[in-house]
């Protein structure tokens, strides 16, 4: 199983032993939902409670909408990081913290890409880690360069 986290400001979830829908699933009310809505939404798509579907994308985006960032690191076909928030400029201080943490402990490297996803803003892009610190960072993410 990949790399795989939920992060809020200084909160992180590792989810790389089970999904990010799991977590959801396991705990609606930390991501701002109950379980009456878990259960609503895989009814009203017609499908079995823990699937990847239509229901999992609707529970995903409401974590987000909720402040939450969505991270998977995706090793096939290409070696990439998605990443997946609502809005990047509210989201990025703790991208980029996050960031910095993985570089620190050797799990995320300056030249990986990055798949920045934003969907109340529309932000669809790719990029490496230190071309995003060289743009948005702070002197000390700068540094790490």
């Amino acid at each position: 199983m990949s790399q795989g986290y939920w992060i809020k400001a200084l909160e992180v979830i590792d989810v790389t032993t089970g999904s990010h829908v799991r977590a959801i699933i396991n705990d609606p009310e930390h991501f701002g939902m109950t379980k009456e809505m878990v259960s609503s939404a895989y009814h009203r798509h017609g499908e079995k409670l823990g699937i990847e579907g239509k229901a999992r994308e609707e529970l995903v985006m409401n974590a987000m909408a909720n402040g939450f960032i969505r991270i998977r690191h995706y090793p096939k076909p290409v070696d990439c990081w998605a990443v997946q928030f609502n809005d990047f400029q509210g989201s990025k201080a703790t991208v980029l913290s996050f960031l910095k943490t993985l570089l620190e402990k050797g799990a995320i490297h300056l030249l990986d890409d990055l798949l920045l996803r934003g969907f109340a803003d529309g932000l669809d892009e790719t990029i490496a880690v230190q071309d995003l610190l060289l743009r948005e960072g702070p002197k000390q993410s700068q540094d790490l360069l």
